[in-house]
């Protein structure tokens, strides 16, 4: 639990390959972060991924309502997931829970003409802000809990300049995590190995197995400037491909899939008439780090079936294509 942390994974740590290993690995976690939390509280911020709900649900397990799990609502996150992931830590865990509405603030800021870049900073930005403002109105929290894995100890280590944008929490102001102890009980850890610690501490499916998402959600998906109509055809698109995916059950195969919607004009026709609508892309990737990704092997059949029903039932789009780049070239992001 050291503040300063060594970047290699120890070449004697076991894989978590079963939820035995999973369950031995918890005991030995919530021990550390009892002895070393001691007396004080801690904190964890809950971005709607199942890095931050594992690390969240260990420190809880360790510490009950000695830990404050912050979640804010941005609008652009999942609402499945945001609903299952607070309901998962009010209902379940012992820990406190804060949730905080930030869908008008998050839209005033990322609705300006921000580049991918500065979406994912402003996003990260308002974010921190709200986890700072709290644990500072608390006082008495002395650590926080980082979601770092070892898949982004890998990413750091292999090219500081690739990767613009990583999840270690860094502070906003001035400088307010000096403040605090930082707890990483995942950091030796692959994302299997954090599913399977996930499983064995009773996370649902609909948290572990949720797909990857940046802070700036669908914003980054929202290519060029945002307006409420192109993120509700976004949203509307992603919720087909979802349900046409889990449907014939490429949802567990793939490591990330999403719809992107790019600010540019289509032509297509409709109703007999000619009209300009959007195009919708499809990303769907294989990977097992991240730090590499192979092109999601997609049946036409299937492909078929979600473009038949964007284009029919989501207004505003008139075409759908698929994105065949790996990573590298392409990141699976696009902004």
């Amino acid at each position: 639990m050291e503040k300063i942390r060594s970047w290699v994974r120890p070449e004697d740590m076991e894989r978590i390959d079963s939820i035995e290993k999973a369950n031995k690995f918890i005991i030995e976690q919530t021990e550390e972060i009892r002895t070393a939390v001691a007396e004080k509280k801690a904190a964890a911020y809950l971005f709607c991924e199942f890095r931050s709900s594992v690390a969240a649900a260990l420190a809880a397990k360790a510490l009950g309502d000695r830990l404050l799990c912050i979640h804010t609502d941005s609008g652009f996150i999942p609402q499945k997931v945001s609903d299952a992931t607070v309901s998962f830590f009010r209902e379940k865990t012992g820990a406190e829970l804060l949730c905080i509405d930030g869908k008008e603030s998050f839209m005033d800021v990322l609705a300006d003409d921000l580049d991918g870049y500065a979406k994912r900073t402003h996003s990260l930005k308002m974010h921190q802000n709200n986890f700072f403002d709290e644990t500072e109105k608390r006082g008495d929290i002395g650590f926080l809990v980082d979601s770092e894995t070892y898949v982004q100890v890998l990413e750091q280590m292999q090219d500081a300049h690739i990767r613009v944008q990583h999840y270690r929490r860094k502070p906003v102001k001035k400088n307010p995590a000096d403040d605090y102890e930082l707890l990483s009980p995942l950091r030796y850890l692959y994302y299997d190995e954090v599913r399977l610690v996930g499983k064995a501490l009773g996370l649902p499916d609909e948290i572990i197995y949720a797909r990857p998402i940046t802070p700036s959600g669908f914003a980054s998906r929202c290519t060029g400037k945002i307006t409420k109509e192109r993120l509700e055809a976004l949203r509307h698109a992603d919720d087909i491909l979802c349900e046409e995916f889990e449907k014939c059950g490429l949802a567990d195969k793939l490591y990330q899939y999403f719809i992107i919607v790019p600010d540019i004009r289509s032509v297509g026709v409709k109703d007999g008439s000619r009209y300009e609508g959007w195009p919708a892309v499809i990303r769907a990737v294989t990977t097992r780090d991240a730090v590499t990704a192979e092109i999601g092997e997609i049946p036409y059949h299937i492909l078929h079936a979600v473009t038949e029903r964007i284009i029919t039932e989501v207004h505003g789009i008139n075409r759908v294509l698929y994105d065949l780049s790996p990573k590298p070239t392409a990141a699976i992001e696009w902004e």
